[in-house]
């Protein structure tokens, strides 16, 4: 009946909450993506605002183009470098690719935070998604194998939350960004990332 139903899914629930390293997992990753998740929602509004518009290869480029060209080198960076990141990932200690992947993700989305020169945010968007290439595998691994074989569903959509919640704090970030030069915010995003890192750690 519908209230074991639910006594059922409270209870699968509690169980991953009370699981303390997959709970700490979750909130350093939101913490982490909130980062990747604030292109589409502060950077996105200052360069809007913050860009200086110019000629590139005969197309004309302002802040909201800037953003998708953004996406673009995002976009073929994961389409032509994933399998040879994994190549080397697999075949490094997974400690210092880890290390590498959180300077680089690090740096790189900091930066798009408060650059507004055409070549620095091609350059640093380059590097961000690098960074992404590198942590992302081993990340992914790592919950796998804190996630018992027979909870994985349960845990798996518990993981979700965390999505959510770095999506939220994004937004947060769009407040905060009124109020604060945007090399500040480059430094407020560097440290919830490096702490989201610590907790990854």
């Amino acid at each position: 009946d519908l209230t074991s139903k639910f006594k059922h899914f409270v209870d699968s629930y509690h169980v991953v909450i009370k699981d303390k390293y997959y709970m700490l997992l979750n909130i350093g990753f939101m913490m982490v993506i909130m980062a990747e998740l604030s292109l589409n929602s502060y950077v996105v509004v200052r360069l809007k605002e913050a860009f200086e518009p110019l000629h590139f290869l005969g197309f004309y480029i302002d802040g909201v183009r800037m953003f998708t060209v953004i996406m673009i080198i995002n976009t073929l960076v994961v389409a032509t470098l994933t399998f040879t990141v994994n190549r080397i990932v697999d075949n490094t200690s997974k400690k210092i690719v880890f290390m590498i992947g959180v300077v680089l993700y690090t740096v790189g989305y900091s930066v798009l935070m408060s650059a507004s020169e055409f070549w620095i945010l091609c350059l640093f968007s380059i590097i961000a998604t690098l960074g992404e290439l590198i942590y992302s595998p081993i990340q992914n691994a790592q919950r796998f194998l804190m996630i018992p074989e027979d909870k994985r569903s349960t845990y798996n959509t518990f993981g979700m939350i965390s999505f959510y919640g770095g999506n939220i704090l994004a937004r947060l970030g769009l407040i905060i960004g009124a109020f604060i030069l945007p090399w500040m915010m480059s430094v407020y995003v560097a440290v919830i990332v490096l702490l989201g890192f610590i907790l990854l750690y």
